[in-house]
């Protein structure tokens, strides 16, 4: 799930250059021409969706790393809720 945003822009791009570079259709032809008057736009593009893939990834990364540090602080909690209800048994010498 972390790497899907990555994975679809790969597929996608290699799927269009496959189709780009078929050099027996005219009107793949006729769209390679078209496509390379704007190819700033186009790398603009994929380093936009590259850019927000990594944003992406670090913030699950960071929710991941949230959650695991509430789970250790729940687990301290406990322990320290079982180390008071200890003490209080023990009678006091």
């Amino acid at each position: 799930m972390k790497y899907s945003l990555l994975i679809i822009s790969i597929v996608l791009l290699i799927l269009l250059i496959i189709a780009i570079q078929n050099p027996g259709n005219a009107e793949l032809n006729f769209l390679w021409m078209r496509l390379q008057q704007p190819l700033i736009i186009w790398i603009l593009l994929g380093s936009m969706l590259g850019i927000a893939a990594v944003f992406f990834l670090f913030l699950s990364m960071i929710r991941s790393r949230n959650k695991s540090i509430r789970e250790l602080e729940a687990t301290l909690d406990e322990f320290r809720e079982s180390q008071r209800l200890m003490a209080e048994e023990q009678p006091l010498k």
